[in-house]
C-alpha cells in the first residue's frame, strides 16, 4: 500500500494519520464518462469513456468521553477539536495516502472536503464528514532517439518562404459575366 510517496494507513478506522472512533456510513463512488456522441458500428468503445477518479465519502465520529479515561492514564488521544483540526491540516498538506475501506483499499487519495455540524445532540463529539478523492498518477518517460531516426520535415509542405515580390491583385471579372456566376444564380436568372 503505497500512497506517492505520502502516508500509508492500514487501520480502518483512520483517515490518513487522523483516528477517528467509527465510520457511520461510506459511500463508495466510481464513475466513467461516456461519449455524448453516436459511435460507428463495430468502433472500439473504449476509446470513448474517461475514467474518473474514484470517491469515498464519509461519514464519523469523534468522541470526546474516551478522554476522562486517558487524562486517568496519562495518555490523551484526539478530541473531536483535535480531529478536525488534523483533518483540515491532512486536507490542506497535499500529502496523498492509502486509506483501507470496509470494501477497497485506495490509494493516492486526498480530502476533497469536510464538513462538520455542532449542535445539542454532539456537544461531546465531533460528527463529521469527508469526500475523498484519488488522483490519477500517470508515468512519463523521455525516449532519446538517434539521429538517424528523426524524420526531416518535408520542404513541401506549408507555403513557400522564398521572396516573390509584390503581387497586384486579379480583377474576379465583371458580375453580369456568365463565367462568374453560381450555378444556383444562373437557374434563378432563367426562370
Amino acid at each position: 500500500m503505497a500512497g506517492l510517496g505520502g502516508l500509508s494507513v492500514t487501520s480502518d478506522q483512520t483517515i490518513g494519520t487522523v483516528q477517528i472512533d467509527a465510520k457511520l456510513r461510506e459511500r463508495h463512488e466510481s464513475d466513467i464518462k461516456l461519449t455524448e456522441f453516436p459511435l460507428e458500428d463495430g468502433a472500439i468503445a473504449t476509446d470513448h469513456r474517461i475514467i474518473k477518479p474514484k470517491v469515498l465519502k464519509i461519514e464519523g465520529i469523534v468522541s470526546n468521553a474516551k478522554n476522562a479515561l486517558e487524562e486517568l492514564t496519562g495518555h490523551i488521544g484526539n478530541s473531536d477539536v483535535t480531529a478536525y483540526e488534523q483533518l483540515v491540516q491532512l486536507q490542506e498538506s497535499g500529502i496523498p495516502f492509502s486509506l483501507v475501506s470496509d470494501l477497497v483499499v485506495y490509494d493516492n487519495m486526498q480530502i476533497k472536503d469536510i464538513t462538520a455540524n455542532k449542535d445539542v445532540s454532539s456537544a461531546n463529539s465531533l460528527i463529521f464528514s469527508a469526500s475523498l478523492q484519488s488522483m490519477l498518477i500517470v508515468n512519463t518517460q523521455t525516449v532519446k532517439l538517434p539521429k538517424d531516426k528523426i524524420p526531416v520535415p518535408n520542404k513541401d509542405r506549408g507555403s513557400s518562404t522564398d521572396d516573390q515580390g509584390t503581387k497586384t491583385p486579379q480583377d474576379a471579372g465583371k458580375p453580369t459575366d456568365p463565367a462568374n456566376k453560381s450555378y444556383a444564380a444562373r437557374i434563378f436568372d432563367a426562370l
